[in-house]
């Protein structure tokens, strides 16, 4: 989401479950690991792939998978909620970023489709982590209040994410007067800005 266009001009290339599972083997052999994080919230973006990685996971039963970045609620179905369960996952993140400034950040959001897929997550019994980004250009106060009430009743956990503008990054550029004299020591996730120094 943050720096994805400066990060991956020319797409993005699919990598062989041949290859991908090669070397998880590989390092559950040679380096003993039992986890796996995958940092990417468009695992599920191409349905298939997803679910042919996670059939070939459930033969890994001592690996642990892990989506810390948080999924992409928007890819999620059923099934696939089903296939990451039945891979033994436990904790599901759900990046939900924002439901305010939606054509600003680029990413449409559905506050039905969000709480459709926690409902159906919530039943396969995974425990639910829902992220939010707080200090996006234009949220405010009662902004992010009405966002953590309606997470709050969706019984999840509440994950918040710091924005910090990432100069280059379309959002940067398209808000740049609102950085001028921003210090870039405030420009990381563990600092909240507040529009003064």
């Amino acid at each position: 989401y943050c720096t994805a266009n400066l990060n991956c001009l020319s797409g993005f290339q699919r990598r062989s479950l041949d290859l991908v599972f090669r070397d998880i083997t590989y390092n559950i052999e040679h380096h003993g690991i039992s986890a796996l994080n995958v940092e990417d919230e468009n695992f599920t973006f191409q349905k298939e792939y997803g679910l042919e990685f996670l059939e070939r996971k459930k033969k890994l039963q001592d690996l642990r998978l892990y989506f810390m970045n948080g999924l992409d609620y928007r890819t999620l179905d059923e099934e696939l909620l089903g296939a990451l369960r039945s891979a033994d996952l436990l904790n599901l993140g759900l990046a939900l970023v924002d439901t305010e400034n939606t054509a600003m950040i680029e990413r449409p959001a559905s506050l039905s489709k969000f709480r459709d897929g926690v409902s159906t997550a919530k039943k396969l019994g995974f425990k639910v982590t829902a992220y939010f980004i707080a200090g996006l250009p234009g949220q405010t106060k009662d902004h992010l209040e009405n966002l953590a009430e309606f997470l709050s009743s969706l019984g999840v956990v509440i994950g918040m994410s710091v924005y910090y503008a990432v100069p280059g990054t379309q959002l940067f550029e398209k808000n740049r007067t609102r950085f001028e004299g921003m210090s870039f020591s405030r420009m990381r996730s563990t600092a909240y800005w507040t529009g003064s120094e």
